[in-house]
């Protein structure tokens, strides 16, 4: 039976706020040093929009054309129209609304982006609408396969698709690695083409084995720190999007792995040699502050985040300063364990863990975790790395685990997912939605997350993917991602102290709030357009993660702060429905 269109009319009002006074200027962006990095003339821009707003906004994402210093983009109503209506028209082409409902889509969601309280990740705005509107095709010679991978409304995955008449709209990737020499060079071939197309991805390279590992062929492992340098390296040449944005990459270690202190210790020590080359002008520019310096760019670990995936039983482990073990990848392959001299064991001065084992066979070092701790809070101290991701709590609330655990995240961590996965990423701005007599306008929050939500649904089946596995998986489980900026400044307009109990319970009611809307619109979109397909295989898990949400919003307190209350009694009436329409529809997106 044909499913009807959705009807999405009472999502949208038609507002011609968008169309008002509108005014140019010149924006020019230089570097510390006074180098001009962009400069444009005459770029029409809301009245109300700030000058930093502009220049982003003209330097990353108004399509420049082919000619140089001819922009064919010279405003933002341009830029947004371009996505925008290419949204709409793929709405209604896919099915999911009227063309009624696909002006009224317009219409809103140009309203939500002109006046900041929406916007999509980068590369919807770098790619989408380049080959609708400006006839942008991909530039490959004839013999040369295609970039991207796409799911056709058939269901027929192909390559043969145009990367931007297919664009990539999504900023955020997991990506998975082997531990062979052909996955190795494939992941640094799929790691750039991301970079170039305007996304970040994340990779849990803990798969590969550890230094002085035997080989098949003989000889030992150099250690999975010897390609992170070779991807990271990488990473350092491909601009983002082609931009001024540094590619985004997030490189994961677990905890039991076997080099897991050399990789807490590799920034540092990175580090130390910088800071020696900055403060020795003979060697190079005496510039320490300056990411961009020559001493930075001459050492390793500069173009990632670095995170380590801790368990409960690591971390009970520390709390006891107990003895912990970091298996050999190899470990499996051996019959019999035995010991190594501490002596005996190689080791260099690019090897720093040795003073940390407190013995080792082969088959595993053992450390002390409490000491690991110790190392991971120190080296965060001077470099920031590495970060920690809480590897059990994680998959506790995983919504999909009978399709497989979560390994790792995207650079930003905001999404974590099944490895060879794909999430494009939305934004509200919450200062849009507050004002002085209400902590949140419940009914336009509620309005922008169900028009932002839509938007990126869209997203899903429209893009393009740099892997037949990660074309495959977001069209089979469709994730996105949707959070909220300024906070801050809302908190701060209420004079409530942004780290406070009050500043959390604001927090926390708000994500419930946004969540519980989103998840209805997910329903709501699967009772006409069917849940996505690895629903039912993940249904009781799913459903138990949903009731936990519901079960954690009536825990945050109900302190004396004018709307908070307001705002939770409206997340827990919505975490009701999602729970009831949740179980008769199931959900067509989620995260």
């Amino acid at each position: 039976m044909k499913k009807e269109k959705l009807n999405l009319d009472k999502y949208f009002t038609l507002n011609p706020e968008y169309r008002q006074e509108w005014t140019k200027r010149d924006v020019e962006i230089k570097d510390s040093v006074g180098r001009m990095i962009y400069s444009g003339k005459d770029i029409e821009a809301p009245v109300n929009w700030s000058n930093m707003a502009v220049q982003i906004v003209a330097s990353k994402y108004m399509y420049a054309g082919n000619e140089k210093n001819k922009p064919l983009e010279k405003s933002v109503k341009q830029l947004i129209h371009r996505v925008v209506d290419t949204l709409a028209n793929e709405g209604y082409s896919q099915g999911i609304f009227s063309k009624e409902g696909s002006k009224n889509f317009y219409d809103k969601l140009f309203d939500l982006v002109f006046k900041q309280a929406t916007s999509f990740n980068s590369p919807v705005w770098f790619n989408v609408g380049l080959n609708k509107h400006y006839g942008v095709r991909e530039n490959r010679g004839p013999l040369e396969k295609a970039s991207h991978w796409a799911v056709d409304k058939s269901g027929k995955i192909s390559n043969e698709v145009d990367a931007y008449e297919r664009p990539q709209g999504s900023a955020c990737f997991i990506q998975s690695i082997e531990d062979n020499m052909e996955s190795i060079l494939t992941h640094a071939k799929k790691e750039g083409m991301l970079f170039k197309y305007g996304s970040g991805t994340g990779t849990n390279f803990s798969t590969l084995r550890g230094s002085n590992e035997p080989l098949s062929g003989g000889g030992v492992a150099s250690g999975k720190i010897s390609f992170l340098r070779i991807y990271d390296a990488l990473a350092g040449r491909i601009q983002s999007g082609g931009k001024t944005r540094r590619a985004a990459k997030m490189v994961i270690t677990d905890d039991n792995h076997p080099d897991f202190l050399r990789f807490i210790l590799w920034k540092v020590n990175e580090e130390k040699k910088a800071l020696w080359l900055s403060a020795n002008p003979e060697w190079g520019p005496r510039n320490p502050m300056d990411l961009e310096s020559e001493a930075y760019k001459t050492v390793d670990g500069q173009n990632g985040n670095n995170s380590v995936r801790l368990s409960n039983g690591f971390m009970e482990a520390a709390l006891k300063s107990e003895e912990w073990d970091l298996w050999f990848k190899t470990k499996d392959k051996l019959k019999a364990e035995k010991e190594i001299s501490l002596k005996d064991y190689k080791d260099d001065r690019y090897l720093p863990d040795k003073r940390f084992i407190k013995k080792i066979t082969n088959k595993r070092k053992t450390i002390n975790a409490g000491d690991a701790l110790e190392l991971i809070a120190r080296a965060a101290y001077v470099t920031g790395d590495p970060g920690v991701q809480y590897d059990t709590t994680i998959n506790e609330w995983h919504t999909c685990p009978n399709s497989g655990r979560i390994n790792a995240s995207n650079p930003c961590s905001e999404f974590m997912f099944i490895d060879d996965s794909a999430c494009n990423l939305a934004s509200l701005n919450l200062e849009k939605f507050s004002s002085k007599e209400r902590l949140l306008d419940l009914e336009s929050f509620e309005n922008a997350v169900k028009t932002t939500i839509i938007g990126q649904e869209i997203l899903v089946g429209y893009s393009s993917y740099p892997s037949k596995e990660i074309a495959e998986n977001s069209n089979k489980f469709r994730p996105l991602g949707l959070g909220f900026t300024n906070l801050g400044a809302v908190l701060m307009s209420k004079g409530i102290p942004y780290d406070s109990d009050e500043g959390r319970a604001i927090a926390s009611a708000v994500t419930s709030l946004m969540t519980a809307t989103a998840y209805e619109t997910s329903a709501e979109l699967a009772s006409h357009l069917g849940a996505f397909e690895e629903f039912e295989k993940n249904k009781e898990p799913m459903l138990n993660v949903i009731k936990k949400h519901q079960e954690h919003t009536k825990k945050i307190k109900k302190m004396d702060i004018s709307g908070l209350e307001e705002v939770l009694n409206e997340a827990e009436k919505i975490w009701k429905r999602v729970v009831e329409q949740g179980e008769k529809y199931g959900f067509r997106i989620h995260r």
